[in-house]
């Protein structure tokens, strides 16, 4: 076996011959050779002798010098160019897929908001009043809805003056409708399925029972003398002419502090004073406790109203409507809404309550109920996620109908009127407003449905809406509610009927002799269990809806939307995601009193001559084949059309 070694000395290569002898026992001796390079072998002894050359290696220098030879260095030149153009190519192909891949959405963005009036869903104790364990009851319910999140009107303790928005401990459930221990469980129970728990956050005010308005009244010289707003009267009259939202004065004097508290809402919620630093660091606090509970949002309210002028001699102008001095439309209210300021508290609240408990996929949540044009609301985008679009309850006239080119105008007002990269959202109903079903008929509800939950944006349904159910005719003898001041019409009870769940006593809502509202006398008919059975039923529409944008989110909660064909009766428009490689569809409305057949396929050179009916209004086209260049649709029908 013959080996290469090397002798360098003074840079000279020398070849060295070793022989190697193996003997009968395997064993191996080295012998130097010199002159002859052939091999012995003695077949005779059984002895092999091979010659070898024995490795005697490099030196460093040596090593030094042959690699800095022109061709060592352009191999390794050219071996570290290759690894680095393969690292910058796998580099960019991470970007690639870094930028291209679609991001997560939000959760409230895809989200399907449901609003609870926690008196009226469910009564557990048979005290005729719905409460925590009566709505954990009814969870299952709520998940097959398909909704991601479920917001709560005010549960907080409260002498309940104003059904739980005159807020006497802002840290406590009351006791009305159970304990902190329950709330924990009904928390822990939604989130367990998957939803979203969203609070009512009431800032403007608080109860007249509340501890802090209690020791703000007894002296001008105390710890919370500033929490609220007092003012000495001007001759034994109010500080100036400003009028509660309700009507009357803004204004009532306390006898124990000698002044007069300003209460933008009934007396018994006096209002908060929001230049006082200790009033921003308690409601920090409020914040920070329910977020560390797990709460993931919450629903500002009143927001317009926080601040105010601090000249209290600013008397309000006529706002040439109304012909009623006592009554809060009469005046323009420069004064004491959207006053400059407002939104830096609640950019506080986003940046720094919110964001701060904001982590990897548990965001959390704000949004607000300004009621105003347009453009005021819109301005609200830039502390919230969004605030509630109020105004699309707007596209129900006077005369209890709905014009395609009403609904054109304000979808298109708002998402025009908002931030560039904002999410929409729309609603139609609330514990303030009328029922849908109450305004526009059982008919035209479903066709409501299909607008509210194929719009782009994120929708809220007030709960009963699902199912049809209708205001209360609301009499003097059950008069609950007391903005209305003892007028039956301008009372919002009507909308806060008990939830119907099937044909039983109360419709199922509660086994008390009476409840706080009395359930309408349609609930043998409009009732959860009736209509779980019926396939065709308005509730099985509203699923087959939500399940819709559930499985194309892409499509319905962020896409574009384009209208096809809008007049006063019809609205239609084509929904499709922003990205490729998802289904687009043509949604139709007719919310005329009469049939309609149209063609499509001319109003829209992107639609196909025919298209696949995913869902009909009345549940009966469902699969059906249908031609775009002649389509026809009876009153109050929609179609979603996969085309």
């Amino acid at each position: 076996m013959e080996n290469k070694a090397y002798d360098a000395e003074d840079g000279v290569t020398e070849l060295k011959d070793v022989s190697v002898t193996v003997d009968d026992n395997g064993d191996d001796t080295k012998q130097d050779t010199t002159g002859d390079d052939t091999t012995t072998a003695n077949a005779d002894d059984k002895t092999d002798t091979v010659k070898t050359r024995e490795y005697v290696g490099l030196t460093r220098e040596e090593l030094l010098k042959r690699s800095n030879k022109p061709g060592w260095r352009i191999a390794r030149w050219t071996i570290f160019i290759i690894l680095f153009l393969g690292w910058l190519g796998i580099l960019g192909g991470a970007i690639y897929i870094m930028v291209s891949t679609p991001k997560c959405l939000p959760w409230w963005q895809t989200a399907v908001f449901y609003q609870i009036y926690p008196r009226s869903f469910k009564d557990s104790n048979g005290d005729g009043i719905g409460d925590i364990e009566g709505i954990k009851e009814k969870v299952d319910y709520i998940e097959s809805l398909g909704v991601n999140a479920v917001w709560f009107n005010s549960m907080y303790k409260s002498p309940q003056v104003d059904h739980g928005y005159d807020v006497s401990d802002h840290y406590d459930i009351d006791p009305l409708f159970g304990d902190f221990d329950q709330f924990r469980g009904l928390l822990t129970t939604l989130k367990g399925k998957g939803m979203r728990v969203i609070l009512d956050f009431i800032p403007n005010h608080s109860s007249e029972h509340h501890a802090w308005f209690n020791e703000s009244r007894k002296s001008k010289d105390n710890e919370y003398k500033s929490h609220y707003i007092w003012v000495d009267g001007v001759e034994g009259t109010p500080p100036n002419n400003w009028k509660s939202v309700w009507g009357g004065s803004a204004w009532t004097y306390d006898e124990q502090r000698g002044q007069y508290y300003l209460h933008q809402f009934l007396k018994e919620q006096p209002d908060l004073n929001w230049r006082n630093n200790d009033v921003k660091k308690e409601f920090n606090d409020i914040l920070d406790f329910w977020l560390k509970q797990g709460v993931d949002g919450f629903r500002i309210n009143a927001v317009q109203y926080l601040l105010e002028t601090d000249d209290y001699s600013r008397d309000e102008e006529p706002s040439g409507t109304g012909s009623d001095q006592e009554e809060y439309d009469y005046w323009f209210h420069n004064n004491t809404k959207e006053y400059e300021g407002v939104h830096d508290i609640v950019r506080n609240w986003r940046s720094g309550r919110l964001d701060h408990y904001s982590t990897s996929g548990a965001y959390r949540f704000l949004t607000s109920d300004a009621e105003d044009n347009m453009n005021v609301v819109t301005s609200y985008y830039d502390e919230t996620d969004f605030p509630q679009n109020l105004n699309f309850l707007k596209i129900i006239d006077d005369s209890k109908t709905i014009k395609g080119t009403k609904v054109r105008e304000l979808v298109e007002g708002w998402m025009e009127s908002m931030p560039s990269g904002s999410h929409p959202n729309f609603l139609l109903g609330n514990h303030d407003k009328p029922r849908i079903a109450s305004r526009v008929g059982q008919n035209y509800t479903r066709a409501c449905h299909m607008l509210l939950l194929t719009l782009p944006g994120s929708p809220t349904i007030y709960y009963g809406d699902e199912i049809g159910m209708e205001d209360i005719e609301i009499t003097e003898d059950i008069l609950k509610d007391p903005a209305a001041k003892g007028d039956p019409s301008k009372s919002r009870d009507g909308a806060r009927s008990p939830m119907q769940w099937s044909t039983e006593n109360h419709a199922g809502f509660s086994n008390s002799s009476e409840t706080w509202l009395p359930v309408h006398d349609n609930y043998e008919t409009v009732n959860v269990e009736a209509q779980t059975d019926d396939e065709k039923s308005i509730l099985n529409l509203f699923k087959e809806l939500t399940s819709l944008r559930a499985g194309e989110e892409r499509v319905f909660p962020v896409g574009a939307l384009t209208d096809v064909l809008v007049d006063n009766e019809i609205f239609s428009y084509i929904m499709e995601a922003t990205l490729s490689g998802y289904n687009r569809y043509l949604i139709t409305i007719n919310f005329g009193e009469l049939a309609r057949e149209d063609d499509y396929f001319e109003q829209d050179e992107s639609l196909p001559i025919e298209g696949e009916v995913i869902v009909s209004t009345h549940m009966d086209r469902n699969g059906k084949t249908v031609q775009l260049n002649k389509l026809f649709l009876d009153p109050g029908e929609g179609l979603v059309i996969k085309i």
